[in-house]
């Protein structure tokens, strides 16, 4: 609708949990926190911090200041800050909230002193072309029960329009080089080499990195333990899945026999 509401459902039963009124402002992505205390959503020039109330959504719209100019905002995910302490002493896990800016930069939002979501960017990282130099259309956050190495955990994955993808540790730093979809040989029948979906597997042992193209290419992210392996090497002669992109499908036709 022209105030792009918010609403909650619990998908199980198909009932709405609870609804709230945002503004005038297109929304392009929306994310519950980790720890079901927040949600974000994200647009044309503006976000809301989002507090479920009972049957209502309060929200709070989301101030750039100046860490971050106003500017369209596309993706959403969620850096794990662990607690501290051991047994029952042990503080909880936070979730610092990042969103994929126009510019390239990852914006990540302050936190209340209570660790729920803040209203305002804090800190912009990753733009300018290091190495975001366009549009970040897609975050993912590292499995959340991931409890391998130190760099990766409750770390983000980041893949832009200009066809680079990156990883970053819980704190904003870049864990390894670059992903350059554009570099020799990376993406070998690539169509159009825009970055559309990045994902991590259980692991975090494989990045799938899915084209504005319809590719979806497989790299390894770190080795299993007691194998030898290149972060980045892309897994297999070229690309896992191609699909059609563009002007329009006129047939499609199933195997006779087999089920393709």
């Amino acid at each position: 609708d022209n105030n792009h509401t918010l609403f909650v459902y619990n998908w199980r039963e198909g009932t709405l949990q609870c609804k709230g009124k945002g503004d005038g402002n297109k929304v392009m992505a929306v994310s519950w926190s980790p720890d079901d205390k927040s949600i974000v959503t994200c647009g044309v020039k503006s976000f809301r911090v989002w507090s479920p109330k009972g049957r209502n959504l309060k929200s709070k719209k989301g101030l750039f200041g100046k860490a971050a100019k106003i500017q369209p905002l596309l993706s959403i995910a969620w850096m794990r800050q662990e607690g501290e302490g051991e047994g029952e002493e042990r503080t909880p896990d936070t979730y610092q909230c990042v969103l994929g800016a126009a510019d390239g930069n990852l914006c990540k939002l302050e936190s209340n002193e209570d660790g729920t979501t803040g209203r305002k960017i804090a800190e912009a990282f990753g733009g300018g072309g290091e190495p975001h130099e366009k549009a970040v259309n897609t975050l993912f956050s590292v499995p959340l029960d991931f409890d391998g190495p130190l760099p990766l955990r409750g770390g983000i994955v980041s893949g832009d329009d200009a066809g680079k993808v990156a990883v970053w540790d819980n704190a904003g730093a870049q864990y390894q080089e670059t992903i350059d979809l554009n570099a020799e040989g990376i993406a070998p029948k690539c169509f159009k080499r825009n970055v559309r979906a990045v994902c991590m597997d259980e692991d975090c042992t494989k990045i799938l990195v899915g084209t504005k193209g319809s590719e979806i290419y497989e790299f390894e992210a770190r080795a299993p333990e007691g194998v030898d392996g290149v972060f980045g090497k892309r897994i297999g002669d070229g690309p896992l899945v191609q699909a059609h992109c563009k002007d329009e499908l006129w047939g499609l036709a199933l195997h006779p026999s087999k089920p393709e």
